[in-house]
């Protein structure tokens, strides 16, 4: 784990912010792969596996009891669970003045977000119905698959949740929202594992449910810690290291 964290150190330190957004250049890579992950850009699709880089731009979607978790330069990580797609739509970073843009587009399923060191004005988490601004932040959040809502629970730090011009901030570690259809931003509520009148279908630790995969920081109401998995070795368009570094 301490070589992964020192190779990502060192792509930052080696290229300069504006080389880091082209699409020739990794953003990060991939520390966690469970059963299928695939990543598409630029119309071509591929498999991930753990140690592949991942791009600017890239849409990852995970399977059926899929999940995956990907390190970025600016060290966030990133973690989804099972049918889940996100995109990640822009990646500028200086690690020297811990500045940039960092945007991350939840289209689909359910994600962690644990943001990295740079300046907290620099991050961005979208979703279909939300954008959500970070502080210093760890955040679960999950789409509903037929679109009419979404939920985001409050892990570490402070968010704010926007939709149709409204704004919510969640400022207490452990309070969650839920995002619907017409706009509507209910007040922050203590998370208990349940959402009244809302039932979860799906088997990721979304709301209702551990990360498997990353269970660190998780406000939880008294449950056991996961394990980890892997599918295999480093695949074909990986960041040049192999995945033991990661």
């Amino acid at each position: 784990m301490k070589r992964f964290g020192l190779i990502i150190a060192a792509l930052a330190l080696c290229l300069p912010a504006t080389q880091l957004a082209a699409k020739t250049a990794p953003i990060g890579g991939a520390r966690v792969v469970v059963n299928e992950v695939t990543g598409k850009i630029g119309g071509k699709s591929v498999t991930l596996r753990r140690g592949d880089g991942v791009f600017e731009n890239e849409l990852i979607s995970t399977g059926d009891k899929a999940q995956a978790q990907f390190q970025f330069i600016d060290k966030t990580l990133l973690t989804l669970g099972e049918k889940s797609d996100i995109r990640l739509d822009a990646y500028v970073y200086n690690p020297r003045r811990k500045s940039g843009r960092i945007v991350i587009n939840s289209l689909k399923g359910a994600f962690r977000f644990v943001s990295g060191s740079a300046r907290k004005a620099a991050y961005q988490v979208k979703t279909p119905l939300a954008t959500i601004g970070v502080r210093g932040t760890v955040i679960d959040g999950f789409m509903s698959s037929d679109g009419q809502f979404s939920v985001f629970i409050l892990q570490r730090g402070k968010m704010i949740v926007c939709a149709d011009g409204a704004c919510r901030p969640v400022n207490k570690a452990g309070f969650y929202v839920v995002v619907r259809a017409d706009g509507s931003i209910t007040k922050p509520r203590q998370w208990t594992g349940r959402v009244p009148g809302i039932t979860f279908t799906s088997a990721f630790p979304a709301p209702g449910g551990r990360f498997y995969v990353d269970p660190s920081h998780y406000y939880q109401p008294g449950e056991g810690s996961g394990g980890a998995g892997s599918t295999g070795p480093t695949g074909g368009r990986g960041t040049g290291q192999s995945s033991a570094d990661y």
